[in-house]
């Protein structure tokens, strides 16, 4: 074989694979090298498996029929919407000239951007055999284009004669539309929706936010760009999402927060997250959570708050994180917390917080930490491993609540900031020994079960000359100090009360 026919043959096979590609529904322009063709195979697999199916569910049998109504790639929206007795407003935006059928024999053209805005009547003859046992009458709603693409769809408008904020009806959308750039679903009572065939939308943040009825979606999705934010947020009755194209994501804000089935999720790509707030927050069925790659995320404040059902979570990257504020607050089964790395962090306020079967935690250097604010408030912790910061920090209500909590390690106190009155006492009715350092300010273990052994190695960690005092009435030690114990505290400037 000469060298331009083996040269001919590997353009044959490059063109042979280009067609199949395309055959999938993802255009490949002949400019793209073959070694782009492994991205573009990607964005078949995602917009071929983004399915998220509920086993449980099954469609009212008494619902319209619309899934035969719409076929990818024809331009097509269909849509079967609720129609109650009294204030049956609709109102909805897509960009791209548009005409509605409105399922009542009503059809209007729209202009691209302009607002659609319907008012059913109930009563209409031809909604008579629809009605569901679920107390409505069923319309079928169809938008097609009038000339030209539809690039987007926006469910969240509110009619000018419904009051603010008025719940859309939508029960089952599915559409399909190739040119679509963006889109929002938003509409409470849908639980069916199906985004058919290719679209060219990358921007996906708040499309799917407080669709709390959905159940089964299904959508096509490029690979995502910059933002995923809210992407899910308030979906309460999903119980799984389908793998999505994260690679360039850096925004996962919100993600999933508030969805309260959800109990598992995809291994995203998270490589280029850098913040992951309150991802998961308010997700009180999640079950386990896959080692995402946060090399790079900076805020993970409330990501896991409320995850009430949540064991434990992986061994994070956590190097470059500087704000854990009630990172795992309210992960009530939570057990250990694993040795993250904590070297950028500044802010652990409540940081694990009401987590009730907590038993314990690797050692906390924090070099950089301003506030561990109510850190373990209400925990069930048996022992207080070390925690430090090298910048003066906050400390009060460390420990609030702690009620099987019965020894702290070594505790230095020395950058402390804050009033110490509560960081061994308010609610550790069980802690009996305590290793605190270079304790400055005022400090009280009032009602507290520490005997002279553990009052005397407070006495000895106080620092001299801050003219401060340290509370100790009704400790159990108290009563066996002697004169030259007392001493320890008094001869360094402190006032001893108790």
């Amino acid at each position: 074989m000469s060298i331009a026919t083996a040269l001919q043959a590997k353009i044959d096979e490059k063109e042979a694979i280009r067609l199949a590609i395309e055959g999938k529904g993802v255009t490949v322009t002949t400019s793209v090298k073959l070694s782009g063709y492994a991205s573009k195979i990607g964005e078949i697999l995602t917009g071929t498996s983004n399915t998220s199916n509920d086993p449980t569910y099954t469609r009212p049998p008494d619902w319209l029929e619309i899934d035969s109504l719409v076929t990818a790639p024809e331009q097509k929206f269909v849509g079967l919407y609720a129609i109650f007795e009294i204030a049956n407003y609709l109102a909805f935006k897509f960009e791209g000239n548009y005409t509605v059928d409105w399922g009542d024999g009503i059809i209007q053209n729209f202009a691209s951007g302009v607002i659609a805005q319907h008012q059913y009547d109930y009563n209409y003859a031809g909604f008579n055999g629809t009605e569901s046992t679920r107390g409505y009458k069923q319309a079928i709603v169809t938008i097609t284009p009038n000339g030209g693409d539809l690039t987007l769809i926006d469910l969240k408008e509110t009619h000018s004669g419904a009051i603010v904020n008025y719940p859309m009806r939508w029960l089952d959308i599915k559409t399909s539309v190739p040119e679509l750039t963006s889109g929002y679903f938003t509409c409470g009572l849908c639980e069916i929706l199906k985004i058919v065939g290719t679209n060219k939308s990358t921007w996906w943040s708040q499309s799917f936010e407080d669709m709390s009825a959905l159940r089964i979606l299904e959508f096509y999705m490029s690979p995502l760009t910059t933002y995923a934010y809210n992407l899910f947020s308030g979906c309460r009755s999903l119980n799984s999402v389908p793998f999505m194209n994260t690679d360039s994501v850096y925004e996962f804000t919100s993600m999933f927060s508030g969805c309260s089935s959800l109990k598992t999720i995809p291994n995203l790509n998270t490589g280029s997250a850098t913040n992951m707030r309150q991802m998961f927050y308010n997700c009180p069925s999640l079950e386990e959570i896959p080692l995402l790659d946060t090399s790079n995320v900076t805020d993970m404040k409330w990501i896991f708050r409320n995850c009430s059902v949540l064991k434990e979570i992986p061994l994070f990257n956590t190097i470059k994180v500087t704000n854990m504020e009630y990172m795992l607050y309210a992960c009530t089964l939570i057990q250990r917390i694993p040795a993250l790395n904590y070297s950028a962090v500044t802010n652990m306020r409540s940081f694990a917080g009401a987590t009730f079967s907590l038993i314990g935690f690797a050692d906390i250097y924090a070099p950089f930490c301003s506030t561990f604010f109510a850190m373990f408030d209400g925990s069930g912790i048996i022992k207080g491993n070390l925690i430090k910061s090298d910048v003066s920090c906050n400390f009060k209500y460390l420990y609030q609540v702690c009620s099987k909590l019965t020894e702290t390690t070594t505790l230095d106190l020395g950058l402390s900031n804050s009033s110490l009155t509560s960081v061994y006492t308010n609610g550790q009715a069980a802690l009996t020994t305590i290793y605190p350092l270079n304790v400055k300010t005022s400090i009280s273990v009032t009602n507290s079960n520490l005997d002279r052994t553990n009052l005397l190695r407070l006495f000895n960690a106080l620092v001299i000359g801050t003219g401060q005092t340290v509370t100790i009435t009704n400790s159990i030690g108290a009563v066996n100090l002697t004169a030259l114990d007392r001493a320890i505290a008094t001869d360094k400037g402190w006032t001893i009360v108790g």
